[in-house]
């Protein structure tokens, strides 16, 4: 019950306050938690603009992927478009293309983030298996 709670003080909080991302994020991942990632998509998908830094852009692109991937996508952009070696944003954009079906640009994003750091696909287990599933493996 206290997670209910903290959801509703959240939404009370976000309903004086629709810009203020710090608490759309926290209520999106207490959401997501829940089990309610469609709903948690949905708060940022409609939110007016989009978050200013990179760390929050990613938090809600993260967020967005499953219910809205042309949104994740275009903050992963945001986010590369102002440090095109953020490796976050790169595999981000990897698994963008994963769960769109796109076997090259996964595969190419993959690669472009193991290029930059090389131990940056070891928490990638999924997508490395769904790339190695496909005859696709990163170095």
């Amino acid at each position: 019950m206290p997670a209910r709670a903290s959801i509703e003080s959240l939404r009370a909080q976000l309903k004086t306050a629709p810009g203020d991302w710090g608490c759309r994020l926290v209520l999106a991942e207490e959401l997501s938690a829940a089990g309610a990632s469609q709903q948690a998509a949905l708060l940022i998908s409609t939110a007016p603009g989009l978050p200013a830094n990179a760390v929050d852009q990613l938090r809600a692109a993260n967020l967005a992927l499953s219910f809205n991937p042309s949104l994740s996508l275009q903050l992963a952009d945001k986010v590369l478009a102002a440090d095109e070696s953020n490796v976050t944003a790169i595999l981000l954009k990897a698994r963008i293309h994963q769960h769109r079906g796109e076997i090259e640009e996964a595969h190419r994003f993959a690669q472009v983030a193991s290029l930059f750091d090389p131990s940056s696909t070891t928490d990638e287990a999924d997508l490395l298996k769904w790339l190695a599933e496909h005859g696709r493996e990163i170095p």
